[in-house]
């Protein structure tokens, strides 16, 4: 099966709240830079080592760079900007290894609710937040990593009235009607 180098025609899909594109040959998030309503990015498998490039992704909740080639705290650093972001994976990048790191990356990033699917400690913002905080749920997102190869799921994004539920979870703000 053909494995994608590149992610070039991803730009011109700015819907999109919902990219797959785990066990490819990828080695740069910058093509994913215009996608602005992206809320779920799995990446994890490819070539990664840098992630310049997600700061405008201000809904970004799920980011999963697992096993890529990530080796530096300055890069965890630049996703300070993704203040929606409460679920991170680096697990099997270089920079997980290092001793400082889940201290390191939770001061960078407070609001993140899981680090490596462990539960971060709630900082004094979280607890006052309220009960429904959106996480997003891992069970889909593990099965994305069940051996799939080239895929790319995708949807676009709802009209803006409309409550927002990704198969990841309920997007911020909004809960379901029965829970």
């Amino acid at each position: 099966m053909d494995r994608l180098e590149g992610a070039g025609c991803a730009s011109g899909l700015t819907s999109l709240v919902e990219l797959n594109l785990s066990y490819n040959l990828l080695t740069s998030v910058q093509p994913f830079e215009g996608l602005t309503q992206l809320r779920v990015l799995l990446l994890g498998g490819n070539r990664i080592s840098a992630l310049l490039g997600l700061a405008p992704l201000k809904g970004l909740e799920l980011l999963d760079v697992r096993f890529n080639y990530v080796e530096k705290l300055s890069e965890v650093r630049l996703l300070a900007l993704n203040a929606t972001l409460r679920n991170l994976s680096l697990l099997g990048n270089p920079v997980a290894k290092l001793p400082t790191y889940r201290a390191a990356v939770g001061s960078t990033l407070p609001a993140l609710l899981l680090l490596d699917d462990k539960k971060m400690p709630r900082s004094p913002a979280q607890r006052q937040a309220p009960i429904s905080a959106h996480h997003p749920a891992t069970a889909a997102r593990d099965h994305a990593f069940s051996g799939s190869g080239a895929t790319a799921a995708t949807r676009s994004a709802p009209p803006k009235s409309a409550a927002h539920h990704t198969r990841y979870g309920h997007a911020e703000g909004h809960r379901p009607s029965n829970p």
